[in-house]
């Protein structure tokens, strides 16, 4: 499995916003079109949900209440016929994981799902791949691995974290950005099928104020969260 690269340098130099309020977006997803990746129309609003993105200038919140509420709602509903899963967020063991598992989680929380501590997983985990909990892999000791980690969580959510860096062109010349890039895949342990995947590169879009260098480690996994619960219940009847 790829080794994940150093969250605390990410952390570090992506540039964080000031936390805030998600203008609200008035206008409502239609059935079958998700919508949350669209840069949302101006508006005077007042916000009303929880979510907190501060726009500064002409930054665009990478996700919009309304559009966060939608995917909530719609995993609230498909949780439970999904079995409601007990679901492991892992990701490297850096200085900052309980950061980024705080803010991976949650939207995830906020849906009503069951998070397993990762600590816990951790010790089992240990420095072996997750390849080696799969139902593919065989042997004595990869099953007794493999019950062992079933006692704590049902869906595994692999992030895996990478620094990418972007050159913005300015008035005073061009400036060298070091941003966040994040992919999840939820995994489910008892047939290593993947029930969703994301990437924070899906809910950036091409739109002004979005670009990378514009939002704080929080608002990418936010968004990631979100991208991933989305997909995680394409297959889920209505």
């Amino acid at each position: 499995m790829k080794k994940f690269c150093c969250l605390f340098a990410a952390v570090a130099t992506l540039r964080a916003a000031d936390p805030g309020s998600v203008v609200t977006d008035p206008g409502s997803p239609r059935p079958n079109q998700p919508q949350i990746f669209r840069s949302p129309p101006k508006t005077n609003t007042a916000p009303t949900y929880s979510f907190e993105q501060k726009l500064l200038g002409g930054k665009q919140p990478l996700v919009t209440e309304e559009q966060a509420k939608v995917v909530i709602d719609r995993f609230k509903t498909g949780y439970s016929r999904l079995g409601s899963p007990r679901l492991l967020i892992y990701v490297s063991r850096e200085q900052t994981v309980r950061d980024f598992e705080r803010f991976f989680g949650r939207p995830l929380r906020m849906a009503g799902a069951s998070l397993a501590d990762q600590s816990a997983a951790a010790e089992l985990i240990g420095n072996k791949p997750l390849t080696e909990f799969m139902v593919q892999t065989e042997g004595e000791q990869a099953r007794k691995d493999r019950e062992a980690l079933n006692k704590i969580t049902d869906v595994i959510l692999e992030i895996l974290i990478s620094n990418r860096e972007i050159t913005v062109p300015g008035l005073s010349g061009d400036r060298i950005y070091s941003v966040a890039e994040i992919q999840a895949t939820a995994i489910r342990l008892s047939d290593s099928r993947i029930l969703g995947q994301a990437s924070s590169a899906d809910v950036f879009g091409n739109g002004p104020g979005r670009e990378p260098q514009n939002f704080s480690v929080r608002e990418v996994a936010e968004a990631t969260a979100l991208a991933l619960m989305e997909d995680m219940m394409l297959g889920v009847s209505p």
